[in-house]
């Protein structure tokens, strides 16, 4: 449970979404890396708790826990927005793999967890799919990137 100064509140969401065209953009170990701390600093700047990630080559996971001032369709459209110009910045290259020259496809998938899904259903779900994956490159909360 956070609190603010005059509320308490307790609100965590499953998110996904993915490349436009579902495009395997993340095989490409910088640009997972760098899009995962992108994510952190993203989060840290909005006062959103990423308690899960998994990056995977064609989507991306979270488990967020939001401020009540924050839409979750906010907080979508600023991970997305900010992530797509700054990406692209950094890996002008990649506009090229991606015909229209967007990097997330419009929507997301969205599940509030609560009394029926549990914080660590969801979690658990996010560790196994990492591990049915078996690519040890896919990234986890506790990844730690190696330095050049």
């Amino acid at each position: 449970m956070r609190q603010g100064a005059h509320t308490q509140w307790e609100c965590r969401y499953h998110v996904v979404w993915c490349p436009k065209y579902r495009k395997d953009i993340f095989i490409n170990e910088g640009l997972r890396s760098y899009t995962w701390e992108l994510f952190k600093r993203i989060a840290r700047e909005y006062d959103i708790n990423i308690e899960a990630m998994d990056i995977a080559e064609d989507h991306v996971h979270m488990l967020i826990e939001i401020p009540p001032k924050l839409s979750v369709a906010d907080v979508a459209r600023t991970f997305k927005s900010i992530s797509a110009r700054e990406i692209f910045e950094k890996f002008p290259s990649l506009k090229s793999r991606l015909w229209a020259g967007e990097l997330w496809k419009d929507g997301y998938f969205l599940k509030s967890v609560g009394s029926e899904v549990t914080r660590e259903m969801v979690k658990k779900y996010i560790d196994s799919h990492w591990e049915r994956e078996g690519n040890p490159a896919q990234l986890r909360l506790d990844f730690k990137p190696k330095r050049a």
